[in-house]
C-alpha cells in the first residue's frame, strides 16, 4: 500500500475523523489548527465541500442520517448538517465524552448519564 500525508497536526494533538459517506469514501477531518471540519476522500484528496466551522475542534464526531454531532471540549455538543455544513444546534452536556449514532439517532454518555437524540 502507500502512505500519504492529508492533514499536518499542531502540538500533537490528534485530528478527530468520522466517515461521512461510505459509498463515495468521504470522510470529516476536524483540524486542530482553526477549529474546521474539513472533508476529504479515502484517496487523500480534497471532497471540494464547504468546511465545517466548530465552536472548538471536536474531540470525536458521529454521522447520524444528514447530521454530524460533535463533541466539543468544553462540556458542549454540536450539531451541524451535512447539507450545507452549518451548525444547527449547540446543546451543553457536562463531562460529555463520547458520540455513536446509527441513521436515526445519535448516543452520547457522560461518567453520569447517556443520552439520545432523535436527529431528522
Amino acid at each position: 500500500g502507500e502512505v500519504k500525508d492529508i492533514l499536518v497536526t499542531v502540538d500533537g494533538v490528534v485530528p478527530c475523523i468520522e466517515v461521512t459517506d461510505r459509498p463515495t469514501g468521504e470522510m470529516l477531518l476536524s483540524s486542530n489548527i482553526s477549529n474546521l471540519g474539513i472533508f476529504y476522500h479515502f484517496d487523500g484528496h480534497n471532497a471540494n465541500k464547504t468546511q465545517i466551522q466548530w465552536t472548538r475542534s471536536p474531540v470525536a464526531m458521529a454521522t447520524c442520517s444528514n447530521y454530524v454531532v460533535g463533541v466539543l471540549p468544553n462540556d458542549t455538543l454540536e450539531i451541524s448538517t451535512l447539507l450545507d455544513q452549518k451548525v444547527i444546534q449547540t446543546v451543553p452536556f457536562p463531562g460529555v465524552a463520547c458520540v455513536g449514532a446509527d441513521e436515526r439517532s445519535a448516543v452520547v454518555a457522560s461518567e453520569y448519564k447517556v443520552m439520545m437524540l432523535r436527529l431528522s
